[in-house]
């Protein structure tokens, strides 16, 4: 299915998802991206450089998505803004199986390379380290706070995991779950801080 000139960069994108999360990003190719786009693979190359340039536009635009969106939290509460973080993160990803895949797989490719566009996931994060400062301890060990922080963003890669693999739970139940024993675990660390 051909698309209009207008909707081909974004066409793409979600087209390159799809393979990428299919194939792996190693063993997809961007003749197969511009095919399940329906778009030529010249077409492809006027919007992109490669399967790289692809992979970090995707990500790009997850992540200023997301910046925009954590940055329209009201909340000062710090534990509330970590919450409402954390919710838009899984939410985000969640809302598409193949993004999701590429992000659990991929995202380092992304962030080792540091390309252009990195700035909006670099500032989702001081967002949410800000957060996490300020509801717990000031300042931080930073060895403990680096721990923190991964078994933090490891509960929402876990259950993105959980989510893509399992269809006995529904998706409502993994992201309350995670977002119980997060929120736990922040709670925990806020008290020892008092």
């Amino acid at each position: 299915m051909r698309t209009k000139s207008g909707d081909k960069r974004q066409c793409i994108l979600e087209a390159a998802a799809r393979i990428f999360a299919r194939e792996g990003f190693d063993g997809a190719k961007v003749s197969s991206v511009a095919t399940e786009g329906g778009v030529a693979t010249g077409s492809v190359y006027l919007y992109f450089q490669g399967k790289e340039d692809i992979l970090d536009n995707l990500f790009r635009d997850f992540w200023s998505t997301l910046q925009k969106s954590m940055e329209g939290i009201v909340t000062t509460e710090p534990i509330e803004r970590i919450r409402s973080q954390l919710a838009m993160f899984f939410d985000s990803l969640s809302q598409d199986r193949a993004l999701a895949c590429v992000y659990l797989r991929d995202h380092h490719r992304f962030t080792d390379r540091k390309p252009l566009g990195i700035e909006a996931y670099e500032h989702c994060l001081e967002m949410g380290v800000e957060a996490y400062r300020r509801a717990t301890s000031n300042p931080p060990d930073p060895s403990h706070f680096a721990l923190s922080l991964g078994i933090l963003f490891g509960g929402v890669r876990a259950a993105l995991e959980f989510w893509l693999n399992h269809d006995d739970l529904p998706l409502e139940t993994i992201r309350e779950h995670m977002l119980t024993m997060a929120m736990a675990g922040v709670s925990a660390l806020a008290k020892e801080k008092k």
